[in-house]
């Protein structure tokens, strides 16, 4: 029955439509938050903080960040500053505590932890082995 068909080709058209709507509101709210990390990672950010960004509880927020970015919002922030902190290490002969502050972290021991973590290093280390890897680039 073409009535029949027409109508299902309307619905899957409704569909098609509603979710590709809901994958631009998942994107812009994705957006707004990682925006909000990259305006704020220097000073400490709350889960709450993200949430309220789109709108969310923090136990939607934190189940809708993973799904949609494989990471949890705190490996993604913790991520974000470990690409600030090791430019600067690499960059300069700011100390390792100035960095650590700078980029969000007030635990010293804990930056070095996610540091390491992140690159298989110590920060100190890290910088030892950009500075030799410039002097061989000299020589």
């Amino acid at each position: 029955h073409p009535r029949v068909r027409r109508q299902r080709q309307m619905c899957i058209r409704d569909s098609f439509e509603r979710r590709k709507e809901e994958n631009q509101s998942t994107i812009e709210r994705l957006r707004k938050v990682i925006q909000y990390i990259k305006e704020n990672y220097q000073k400490p950010v709350t889960v709450g903080e993200l949430a309220a960004v789109c709108h969310f509880s923090e136990c939607y927020f934190m189940r809708f960040f993973k799904q949609y970015m494989n990471m949890t919002c705190v490996e993604y922030m913790n991520q974000y500053r470990m690409e600030i902190a090791a430019e600067r290490l690499a960059s300069g002969r700011e100390s390792i505590t100035d960095i650590a502050l700078d980029t969000g972290f007030n635990n010293i021991s804990y930056f070095n932890r996610v540091f390491k973590k992140s690159f298989g290093m110590t920060p100190k280390a890290y910088r030892q082995a950009y500075e030799s890897v410039e002097l061989d680039k000299v020589e």
